[in-house]
């Protein structure tokens, strides 16, 4: 099967490093897998879905399943580059974006950080990588209830910023596709923030939308709730 496709103005590299990566899905030793390095400067432009053209699907599977080989031996910069390739190729997937920000969130930082560091320095290296990761999420327009959702943890266990959070996931709670409990953790964390007031309102034009009939959605347990903050902050 011939590749075809029109790249007028295209840099010939970015060609190059994209036929590296469709030809050779499991790469050799680190020393002699170089090619990726090449897909930093435009992991995260449009260079390399224009370089696909119509394989921009299969041209993302295989730069993930480098990025998991690479994650395998723990090479931080080799994960993050081709990760991010993949969702340059495929922005539109929230499997590529949700799992590398999780990458960049949680396992970079752990990689790299000094056993003797004391706490402090661990907890800001930390926060760097979740602001990161939070910024690779928040990259393209209409985020969906997953992607929200996401975020919203990430602000929540990585920042510990509740109130963020909580308008994260009533965010994604007015999305048709939301799990339900982005609901509930909405209104708890704005109470947290001292938004109880807001909350009860928030929620008291949420229930309506609950199914009576469906488990998941805890209506009873929200109606009590609401009764709840009724009583604690009056009319």
């Amino acid at each position: 099967m011939r590749l075809s496709v029109n790249l007028p103005g295209l840099a010939p590299w970015a060609v190059l490093v994209l036929g590296a990566a469709l030809l050779q899905s499991v790469p050799g030793p680190p020393e002699r897998a170089g090619e990726w390095r090449l897909l930093g400067p435009v992991a995260g432009t449009g260079a390399l879905p224009a370089a696909a053209g119509g394989w921009r699907a299969p041209a993302a599977d295989v730069l993930w399943l480098r990025a998991n080989l690479a994650w395998e031996r723990r090479d931080a910069v080799a994960t993050e580059t081709l990760a991010r390739a993949a969702v340059a190729l495929e922005p539109e997937v929230d499997y590529f974006r949700i799992n590398t920000a999780r990458i960049i969130a949680f396992d970079l930082p752990e990689w790299g950080l000094d056993p003797t560091a004391p706490a402090e320095v661990a907890r800001r290296r930390r926060a760097q990588h979740v602001r990161r990761a939070l910024e690779l999420l928040a990259s393209r327009p209409g985020d969906s209830a997953a992607v929200l959702v996401e975020r919203a943890r990430l602000t929540h266990q990585g920042l510990g910023d509740s109130e963020a959070a909580g308008e994260l996931f009533r965010a994604a709670a007015e999305r048709p596709d939301a799990p339900y409990f982005a609901g509930r953790l909405s209104v708890e964390l704005l109470i947290r923030a001292g938004r109880a007031r807001e909350a009860r309102e928030w929620l008291r034009a949420w229930l309506p939308r609950l199914p009576a009939g469906d488990p998941e959605a805890q209506r009873a347990r929200m109606e009590a709730r609401l009764r709840e903050l009724d009583r604690l902050i009056g009319p």
